[in-house]
C-alpha cells in the first residue's frame, strides 16, 4: 500500500473511532455528575442539563435534583461550567486531547438563537467533553467571605467544569420551565 493511502486510511480510522466514541459515552445529568464528581473527574462524558449563558456558559441541574454538595458549611450550586479547550494556555488544566467541533457549536448557537422567554422556558442540552473538578474542593471555600467559593467559571461558583468537544445537536430542546421547589 502506498504511504499516502496508509495515511488516509489511518486518518479515516481515527475519524470513525472518534465518531463511535461520541455515540457510546455515558450520558449523565448535571445532578449525577456533581454527586459523582470525584469518580468522574478526568473522564470524557456527555452531560445533560439546563443551558445558561451570560456571565459565562454553564449547565444547571434539573429542578428535581435532590443532591446538595456542601463543603465547610458552604453549599455549592448544582452547576457545571462550560469551557472551550485552549492547548496554548499556560493553564494546562484547559488543555485537552481534542479540538472543538466548531461547526457543531455554530449549529447549536444558530438553533438556540430563536427568541425564547428565559422566565418560562429552558434550553435542555447535552454537551460532550472532558469533565474536571477539584479533589480538594473543601479547601477552596472560605465561609467568612461574601463570595465564599473558589471553583470554576464566573465568580468561581461551579464545583466542576466540562472542557467542551461538541454538543449533541439532536438532543437540544426548548421546554417550559418546571416550577422551582
Amino acid at each position: 500500500m502506498k504511504p499516502a493511502r496508509v495515511g488516509a486510511l489511518a486518518t479515516l480510522l481515527v475519524v470513525v473511532a472518534h465518531a463511535a466514541e461520541r455515540n457510546t459515552l455515558p450520558v449523565v445529568s448535571v445532578c449525577d455528575a456533581i454527586a459523582q464528581r470525584l469518580e468522574l473527574n478526568g473522564q470524557m462524558l456527555a452531560i445533560r442539563g439546563v443551558f445558561h449563558s451570560g456571565e459565562g456558559v454553564w449547565l444547571t441541574a434539573y429542578p428535581d435534583c435532590g443532591y446538595r454538595l456542601v463543603t465547610k458549611g458552604v453549599t455549592w450550586p448544582n452547576v457545571v461550567d462550560l469551557e472551550y479547550p485552549n492547548n496554548k494556555s499556560t493553564d494546562t488544566s484547559l488543555h485537552a486531547p481534542f479540538g472543538v467541533d466548531a461547526k457543531n457549536i455554530h449549529r447549536f448557537e444558530k438553533e438556540t438563537a430563536r427568541p425564547f422567554d428565559p422566565n418560562t422556558e429552558d434550553i435542555l442540552a447535552t454537551f460532550v467533553g472532558l469533565f474536571q473538578t477539584y479533589s480538594d474542593l473543601g479547601s477552596r471555600v472560605n465561609p467568612n467571605m461574601q463570595d465564599p467559593r473558589f471553583g470554576f467559571g464566573h465568580m468561581g461558583a461551579a464545583p466542576a467544569r466540562l472542557i467542551i468537544q461538541h454538543i449533541v445537536i439532536n438532543d437540544v430542546s426548548v421546554v417550559k420551565k418546571e416550577p422551582r421547589r
